[in-house]
């Protein structure tokens, strides 16, 4: 494809509030625009279309994968759906950014990627966390040793969902790969690929985990994920190293803000008294972005803390997108940022979870069949 001096365009396959989000953020960029988008329903895709000014809406997937002007497409069907249209999209050879969780088993994410390597035509997993500039600020700490070695990450992850949505048949429902991939990127982000994997799930009666725990286990480290359907969780990670913790604010995998401290003590031993920081702004002139709360205004007074703040209006969806548009018009097939490998990678860990206890297996599902 040729896109010297031209608008990137986007298809956006599916019509939910993820969808809309991501439309919303691709219209800030310059240089894209929202082409096309598909829904089985022909009225949702209208909707859609008129909604954000796009040129086409269709109710044929095949249609859309035949329209020429297409330059990607960001799938953001339900998890059972992915695998099958991820491959279509690549067959139809359509560069691919689809929504986490990339497939439900690490199976079905190496036959994706395999699809993407022969065709030579770009496919990323849409893990905004990844691109979220604040975290890209953390895994550079992490990396360069600001923070020592990397010793513990925690990390809550989950919101109250209504009951009706805990009995659909979409394993991408489930807290494991709903919330608890978020997680489990997180840690293999900063961490690696760990030795092994435990992970303790609760099943509801249509088959669905409502609540899991993982643990990892490094050579010299540990990782802990809670995720769950049922309550509404603090939703932070928190990174500690022999030098330095960062606490990643709600919502993690798009935080609002980080906590920086450096935990080195004096050589005596004596505790640090935690005076106020010279030249902190009085409290009404912080720039609040409806940001900060009693426990960031105690952090910023702690000596050795430091507060990251989002800019307003940054979202990980933006930047993703933008990534995506810099590979294909690179003619790369995989990101840096979100490889080929950390997919698969992050794949295997939710499967080793979900295998150490023998919970349900996600059986395939249809494009047609919804």
């Amino acid at each position: 494809m040729d896109h010297s001096g031209k608008p990137f365009r986007w298809a956006i396959v599916g019509t939910g509030k993820i969808a809309a989000d991501f439309a919303s953020q691709v219209a800030l960029i310059k240089d894209a625009s929202l082409h096309a988008v598909f829904s089985r329903r022909r009225e949702h895709a209208e909707k859609f279309r008129a909604a954000f000014g796009m040129a086409a809406a269709y109710d044929s997937f095949e249609e859309l994968l035949a329209d020429e002007a297409v330059d990607a497409v960001y799938i953001a069907l339900p998890a059972a759906l992915h695998h099958e249209t991820c491959i279509k999209a690549l067959r139809a050879k359509k560069p691919v950014l689809c929504e986490k969780p990339f497939a439900v088993s690490a199976g079905e994410a190496e036959e994706i990627l395999a699809v993407s390597r022969q065709e030579n035509t770009f496919c990323m997993e849409a893990m905004w966390l990844r691109f979220s500039p604040l975290v890209g600020q953390v895994r550079a700490m992490a990396s360069n040793g600001e923070l020592g070695r990397i010793c513990n990450i925690t990390v809550q992850v989950g919101y109250a969902t209504p009951p009706g949505r805990l009995q659909d048949a979409d394993p991408g429902r489930g807290a494991l790969l709903n919330f608890a991939v978020y997680g489990a990127s997180l840690v293999q982000m900063i961490m690696g690929n760990p030795a092994s994997v435990h992970g303790d799930l609760i099943e509801n009666e249509a088959g669905l985990d409502d609540g899991c725990t993982l643990s990892l286990r490094y050579p010299d480290a540990l990782a802990s994920i809670s995720a769950s359907n049922t309550v509404t969780m603090n939703n932070e990670a928190v990174i500690t190293g022999t030098k330095g913790r960062v606490r990643l604010g709600s919502p993690f995998y798009s935080p609002r803000y980080a906590e920086v401290m450096h935990l080195s003590e004096p050589a005596s031993g004596a505790p640090v008294k935690h005076n106020p920081v010279k030249g902190v702004p009085k409290l009404d002139r912080i720039p609040f972005y409806g940001l900060v709360q009693g426990t960031v205004w105690n952090a910023l007074l702690r000596r050795r803390a430091k507060i990251l703040m989002r800019k307003p209006g940054e979202s990980g969806l933006k930047f993703e997108a933008l990534e995506v548009m810099r590979c294909v018009r690179e003619a790369r097939i995989e990101s840096e940022t979100m490889s080929h490998a950390d997919t698969l990678s992050v794949a295997r860990i939710l499967d080793q979870a979900r295998g150490s206890q023998e919970a349900t297996v996600p059986a395939p599902v249809s494009l047609q069949a919804i």
